[in-house]
């Protein structure tokens, strides 16, 4: 799926007119958005390589386009399938992964139980961040994969998922050439975007992937029960998982 296909995937989620301010954007500038920010009574931000810039209205000369409350709790409430309490645990967590591997980060008031936050309500803002696939664009890793331990570091938006999972697909290989037996820890859903048993994302054919699994408890079934050669995990993000 090309960068533009895949944007529109991505804020499929918003309610018009809204979705028609963001679908509406020349084909080259929806390849380049990164992430689109909702902000309730504020401008929607587009973020690309070049900066942020408002999003403004199809028309010439038109005005920025500014997000709703009624408009944020729409789209929160399509991004969670419109079953907002069964995505609690993510919604705790502070973001949503919808189909195709896009992530939903939001903001707002936190709900606390015996000291630890155990969900979020009055929701101010919502960051929908566009997942692509970039194919060869782990080429330079591959050789230091095979060798040993690869460790990707960045800041956000810097690329790391995208280039993640190309090296997963890569070392899997394909459908001629199958390559080493991957395990995926996919804790957010992001990085294969598994939908119905399925992946969204190619991630390779010789790839099992193991999708909401913390990474201390998916690390040690991947390697009880399916004798991977690489075992490949989306972020860490305690001293827990480090270790």
């Amino acid at each position: 799926m090309d960068g533009g296909k895949r944007y529109d995937e991505a804020v499929a989620i918003c309610p018009e007119p809204l979705r028609g301010c963001l679908t509406a954007l020349p084909e080259q500038e929806k390849e380049r958005v990164q992430e689109v920010r909702l902000r309730a009574g504020r401008p929607v931000v587009l973020t690309t390589p070049a900066g942020p810039r408002l999003l403004t209205e199809k028309r010439p000369g038109g005005r920025a386009v500014v997000c709703s409350y009624e408009c944020l709790e729409q789209t929160l409430r399509a991004a969670c399938g419109y079953s907002v309490h069964t995505h609690q645990q993510e919604v705790a967590q502070g973001f949503i992964t919808i189909r195709g591997g896009h992530r939903v980060g939001l903001a707002g008031r936190a709900v606390e139980k015996e000291g630890r936050v155990c969900g979020m309500k009055e929701i101010s803002s919502l960051n929908i961040r566009v997942a692509r696939q970039i194919f060869g664009s782990a080429d330079g890793l591959l050789a230091a994969a095979r060798q040993g331990g690869v460790l990707l570091c960045g800041p956000p938006g810097s690329g790391k998922t995208t280039l993640l999972r190309d090296l997963a697909r890569q070392l899997a290989g394909s459908a001629t050439t199958p390559g080493e037996a991957v395990t995926l820890l996919d804790e957010r859903g992001e990085l294969a975007a598994e939908w119905d048993g399925q992946p969204q994302n190619d991630v390779g054919v010789h790839t099992d992937v193991l999708t909401g699994f913390g990474k201390a408890e998916g690390m040690e079934r991947a390697i009880r029960t399916l004798s991977p050669r690489v075992v490949v995990c989306d972020e860490i993000g305690s001293e827990e998982e480090a270790e």
